[in-house]
Order: structure tokens, then sequence, then C-alpha cells
């Protein structure tokens, strides 16, 4: 009992002892802590949680054991975006109200969306003679897989036909996009996720509306359509007509796996692309390389800006007299969207052009674009328009990889303007500090750098990945920094050659700034 009184009270003396320290460490950490959210506050950098929060929303609605009321949800969020407004002149009120207007409009968001797609859907398994337009065509090494907006169906299950269903056909197609063809065809449901919480097909069809897919029985017939097709389905068809015969001309002049991603590249089309090729491409994490995405995007934009701006000043009138870089700027606003639309606007694309879009409107204002604001935008618009995107691995690794690599770039940014004017580090510091200090200078500048920001993109995305696709790709760290390093210096190499040519070395530095850049901060 002694010995048991005895070590009672020896471990109260010492929580008395330790209570000191931890309280002086809960003080710091406090401390510490308020001044982090000072200075988040002072840089406005709480708007970055916005579409977080109407991300939330968007996933309440996903959760939902029944489809909510849509006029509920505009209500909802109606009243929250007017209370917010109104208490804008009170921080106490106004923050927790304007989260929740970004959570209700994330909510009507997916509701909306979910109205505005909603279709009839295949109950089961049937044959039937269909009838429609051909929206869009993908072709592959053998057949070719398309999308027909049905006119008439006869022969399906079902009190309604699909509007629209997914097919494959073996042999080479003699329609085009913007076709009207008969055929008959073996459809299916959509597929649902075979297991708890995996792919599900049948929600992102439902969200395409796609109400069946199947393949393709017998000769497919082209015939004249009973009444001319809408004008949006046209332009969609001309442009996807555009996109098959450029891809199909490089992949010819190529042949092989590199004449397919040398397709992909240009046009976003895969399809022709073998298994292997898209499993080595994938292992090696440079998926995004042959994904029109960031790297496209910035090239392009930055190609007709850049390009434009040089046209202009050649005349001297327009360059004393008017805002060219401005008119380039709107110029390549055009070009971006055009090339979006041409590419097949996927989700990784929109994210890319939204960024680009607020980057060159900024020019056109005097303003300054800061990247983590306009990745916010760029969340925002695609949940605004496309919601069910949230759910979907090319949403998750695109913002992931591309929020972890501004995040990296702008503290490096910083922790070399602090040691720029810091004191230089000499013999007589700790050795620890010379090593750290040597480390750092090698992961923030140099090859070091593209190394570094690839681990953190990586490690950004690898529970994504884990999660989407059950694996993780270890080669991605020696792959993506080599690949673009190598992309960058033909980039580079071709564009030293056009400003040598053109005797001008303020635009050869812009245009190799501005590849380096969208090379470095550009992942899909």
């Amino acid at each position: 009992m002694q010995d048991v009184a005895r070590s009672a009270q020896e471990a109260l003396h010492s929580d008395q002892g330790r209570a000191p320290f931890f309280g002086a460490l809960g003080l710091r950490f406090r401390a510490v802590f308020a001044a982090a959210v000072e200075k988040e506050v002072a840089l406005r950098r709480p708007f970055l949680w916005t579409p977080v929060a109407a991300g939330a929303g968007a996933l309440l609605y996903f959760s939902a054991d029944h489809e909510p009321s849509l006029a509920f949800a505009l209500a909802l969020f109606a009243a929250f975006a007017i209370g917010a407004y109104r208490a804008r002149e009170t921080p106490r009120f106004f923050a927790p109200l304007l989260v929740l207007a970004c959570v209700s409009g994330g909510f009507f968001s997916a509701c909306w969306r979910a109205a505005r797609v909603d279709a009839p859907t295949l109950p089961r398994m049937g044959i039937g003679f269909l009838t429609g337009f051909v929206e869009e065509v993908d072709l592959r090494r053998a057949g070719a897989r398309f999308v027909l907006r049905v006119a008439s169906a006869e022969g399906l299950p079902g009190d309604s036909a699909p509007a629209r269903v997914r097919l494959t056909t073996r042999g080479e197609p003699n329609f085009k996009a913007g076709d009207f063809i008969a055929l008959k065809a073996r459809l299916l449901p959509p597929a649902h996720a075979s297991l708890p919480g995996g792919y599900d097909f049948a929600r992102d069809a439902f969200f395409l509306g796609l109400g069946a897919v199947g393949s393709a029985l017998g000769r497919v017939e082209v015939m004249p359509p009973p009444d001319p097709a809408p004008l949006s389905l046209r332009f969609f068809a001309a442009v996807d007509h555009a996109r098959n015969a450029l891809a199909f001309r490089v992949y010819n002049e190529l042949q092989g796996d590199a004449g397919a991603i040398a397709a992909a590249m240009v046009t976003g089309k895969r399809d022709f692309l073998s298994e292997n090729a898209k499993d080595l491409i994938r292992r090696a994490g440079i998926f995004h390389v042959v994904t029109i995405s960031g790297v496209q995007m910035s090239l392009v934009a930055g190609i007709f800006f850049v390009g434009l701006r040089q046209l202009f000043a050649c005349s001297r009138t327009l360059a004393l007299n008017y805002p060219i870089k401005k008119w380039a700027a709107a110029l390549a606003i055009f070009a971006a969207i055009l090339y979006d639309l041409g590419t097949g606007s996927r989700v990784g694309a929109e994210r890319a052009l939204v960024m680009t879009l607020v980057m060159l409107v900024a020019v056109l204002f005097n303003r300054p674009a800061l990247s983590m604001r306009n990745l916010a935008w760029a969340a925002f618009f695609v949940l605004a328009f496309e919601p069910e995107a949230l759910l979907g691995a090319s949403f998750q690794l695109s913002f992931a990889a591309v929020a972890a690599l501004i995040a990296v770039f702008e503290a490096r940014g910083e922790s070399r303007a602090a040691m720029r004017d810091a004191p230089r580090i000499t013999r007589a510091d700790g050795s620890a500090m010379r090593v750290f200090a040597r480390f750092w200078r090698g992961v923030s500048a140099g090859p070091g750098a593209a190394l570094f920001a690839t681990f953190c993109a990586t490690s950004a995305t690898a529970s994504f990945m884990a999660n989407d696709f059950h694996e993780l790709s270890p080669y991605v760290l020696i792959g993506n920094p080599l690949t673009l390093a190598i992309i960058e210096f033909f980039a580079a190499r071709c564009s030293a050659r056009r400003c040598i040519r053109s005797g001008s070395t303020h635009s050869c530095g812009a245009i190799l700034g501005s590849a380096s850049t969208s090379l470095l901060t550009s992942r899909s």
C-alpha cells in the first residue's frame, strides 16, 4: 500500500510539473494560429475556401437518399445569399452566412444540373431500330465509337426511348458527325458501380444524357434527315469532323503509338492509343501530357498573345498610339475559347481555360492575377455548370496537383525573398544549418525544383489515385520531370531560334518564361 501511495504521489507531482509546460505550449500554438489567421485575412485568402464550401454543398446533393426539391434548394440559396449581402459590413455574421450561401449554392447547382439533363434510361437489354443524328465520332485503330441523338426508336423495352445513346461499330464508319443515320443496335442500360464506392458509369452517363450504350448490328445507312439539325448540333459536329480529320492525318503520317500520342496531344483524341501504350503512360505518370490541359492551353494562349503583340508592334502607328497589349490579350481570349471548344472541352481543359482567361482579363484591366485565386475561380466555374465532375478523377487529380504546384511555387518565391534579405550562412554557423540551406537551394532552382514540385504534386494526388484507380505510380517522380524537361528543351530551342532570326531578345525571354511557367505549373 505504501508503494502504491508513493507512486501516486510521484505521478501527481510529475503532472503538476508538466502542466505549466503544456499550458505554455498551448498558448504558443494559439498565438501562432491567431497570427496565421490574421495574415490570411489580411491577404484575403479566406476566399479560397468558398469553392470548398460549394463543393461540400454538391456532395450533400450526391449523398441524399432521394431527389431534393429544386425550388427548396433555390430558396435556401437565395436566402443565405441575400443575408450575406446585407451583413457584409458585419464580419461576425458575414463570414458564416457567406459559407452557408456557398454550401447552398453548390447544392442548388447540383439540383439544377440534374433537372437539366434528366432523360429516359433504358430499363433492360434490348435490340431495336434507331434513327438519329450523329453528334460525335471517336475513330479507333479498328472501328469507331459514336454518340447518336435518337430521333426514333422501335422495338426497345420501356415506355420511352433514350434521348442519346453511345454505340460502337467494328468496321470503318461510312458516316461522320452531323449525318442522319438508321441502324439496328443492341443496347444495354449504363452499368452501375461493381463495388461500393467504385466508379459509377451510370451516374456519369446520366449527366451526359446517355440513356443506353451498345453496339451497331449490321450496316449503318446514311439517309436524308426528315428535319434540319439544330444549329448547335451542326456546329459541334463540324468541330468533331475537323478534329477527326486532323487526328487521322497525324496518325497516318507517324503511325503506331508515336502517331497516336501526337494525335492525342494535338486534338485530344486518345482512341488511337494501344492498351499497352496507355498502361505505360499511366505508370510513368505523364498521362497529363497526352490530355488537353494546362500545357496545351497555356502554350496556345501564350503563342497568340505574344505573336499578335509582336505583329501589332510592327506598325509604329499602332504601337505608339493604341494599347496593342490589350488587343493581343482580347484576341488571345477568343483563341483560347475556340481551342477549348475544338478539343472537346474536358474538365482539365476547362480548368486551364478559366485560369488562362482570368489572367488575360487581368491584362485588359491592368490588374494582377493571383494563381491560387484563379484556381478558385476555375473550381467555381466547374461546380456551377458541371458539379458531377467533383466525383470524377479528372477534377480531383487536376485541381489537387495544380493547387500543390501553385502552393509550392508561392512558398518558394517567399522563401527565396527571405533568403536574399537574410545574412549569408558562413562556416561559423552550424553544420545542420548549412546542410539545410544547401538542400533548399537545390529544390528552389534548377532540376531540383522540377523534381520537388513533381514530388509535391504526386503526394497531393496519391490518395485520389489510390481511391480512383487502386494503384500508385512511383515512376512519376522520374517520368514527369524528364518528360517536361525534354518538352521544355525543344520548346525553348525553337523559341530561341525564332527570336535570334527576328533579333528580339525581349520576346525570346517572354516566350521562354511563358513556356517554363506553363509546363511546370500544368497537370491534369
